[in-house]
């Protein structure tokens, strides 16, 4: 808006200028070419300034559409939460062990089944078995599968598999025993590419 006011009454002078020939009025025209030309210089810096602003905005949008790092681990991912838990071929504690996890292992979880029979539990903590003169002959882990032979009022008699003896049977005390109807199994893939299952109690997704 300026620079159209100053050029029109530049036009204007110098109309006044051709008729008059004045001096006073050719000084003035030549400080309105002054004004004119120092318009024109700050309105080029200003362009310079503004430019790489808008430089730097281009290249900054691409960065942060390009998505964010994969720092959350995925929901098909989860950590095992117990030592010494078995891992099984098949969703039960009568399949074959293929080793046992880590505390805080991380495994992929590829599927899941729900098991309907009520004859499967696991040890909640460590059992000491006796015999008949009160002296430890074994001692079962936390976690331990364990199938339900027969139910006495506080307790149950119990069979579970050794790898050294095979199949062995043993009084159990109810409160020892956590049932695992009704819970899940997750067929899990480890970092070594290994797939199996092991018992949801002990994993935290």
């Amino acid at each position: 808006m300026r620079k159209h006011i100053i050029i029109t009454l530049l036009i204007g002078f110098a109309m006044v200028a051709c008729k008059h020939n004045d001096k006073e009025t050719e000084l003035k025209l030549k400080e309105m070419e002054y004004e004119l030309a120092k318009l024109k210089h700050q309105e080029g810096e200003k362009t310079k300034s503004e430019q790489p602003s808008s430089v730097q905005a281009e290249q900054t949008n691409p960065t942060q559409s390009s998505g964010s790092l994969d720092s959350e681990i995925p929901y098909s991912y989860a950590y095992i939460t117990s030592s010494n838990v078995i891992f099984r071929s098949s969703h039960s504690t009568n399949s074959a062990s293929l080793g046992k996890f880590k505390t805080n292992e991380r495994v992929e979880i590829i599927d899941e089944y729900n098991p309907d029979n009520s004859n499967e539990a696991i040890t909640r903590r460590t059992v000491q078995l006796y015999d008949d003169n009160g002296r430890t002959v074994y001692k079962l882990n936390p976690g331990k599968a364990v199938q339900i032979v027969d139910e006495y009022d506080v307790s149950y008699r119990v069979s579970f598999k050794d790898s050294r003896y095979g199949k062995l049977y043993a009084e159990v005390n109810a409160d020892d025993l956590e049932f695992i109807s009704g819970d899940k199994w997750y067929k899990v893939r480890r970092t070594d590419g290994r797939i199996g299952w092991v018992f949801s109690k002990f994993v935290s997704r």
